[in-house]
């Protein structure tokens, strides 16, 4: 059996659907790790890397189409991408064995429309680096790059829990005004209009 087809039946076997409070939850990871390699093409057939996303805090998901619990998560996952839209932050889902044509019509017909990057991983080449054990599976990266948290299995991404989980990442300074200035740059100019 071709290791593709390996690997496929072994996910598919595997699909992870917290019950409880893990739904809510991301898990700490003890020992957090630098990102690995993610060099795959998006639905428009643009190259994406991990170095792309260099400076944001990073959602990494890994799900296919015929994943339910994938499947369910997704709208909330669009809802966190509108709700950080103007923070540095990204949502890249990796689609996991699929081609275009498949994925594509997929989300041409969802329920809602998604914006975030979605990236096609046909071969696998970027799902056996990570440590993907099941779907869905998603990675938490810092502005530094590290992964600090992983998520096993369907989230709702738009808990409160979540949501703090990740502006905490981001901090409360880095938001953006309507002007496009940050507000700590803002308040630095206040300082200084103050001192003047």
């Amino acid at each position: 059996m071709p290791m593709k087809t390996t690997v496929k039946a072994v996910l598919a076997a595997v699909l992870l659907s917290p019950a409880g409070l893990y739904a809510f939850q991301l898990t700490p990871l003890d020992d957090p790790m630098t990102a690995p390699a993610i060099e795959a093409p998006d639905l428009s057939g643009d190259l994406h890397s991990i170095s792309d996303f260099a400076g944001k805090v990073v959602v990494v998901n890994f799900w296919a189409t015929w994943c339910p619990p994938c499947v369910k998560e997704l709208s909330s996952m669009q809802s966190l991408r509108e709700r950080f839209r103007n923070r540095p932050f990204a949502m890249v889902a990796v689609n996991v064995g699929e081609g275009l044509e498949t994925v594509k019509t997929f989300l041409d017909d969802f329920e809602t429309r998604i914006d975030f990057i979605v990236l096609l991983d046909e071969e696998l080449v970027v799902t056996k680096r990570w440590p993907v054990f099941g779907l869905p599976t998603s990675f938490v990266i810092d502005s530094d790059g590290s992964v600090v948290y992983k998520a096993l299995g369907e989230r709702d991404w738009t808990e409160a829990e979540i949501i703090e989980t990740i502006e905490r990442m981001l901090g409360a300074d880095d938001a953006v005004t309507g002007n496009g200035m940050s507000v700590v740059r803002s308040k630095v100019a206040k300082k200084v209009v103050d001192r003047g």
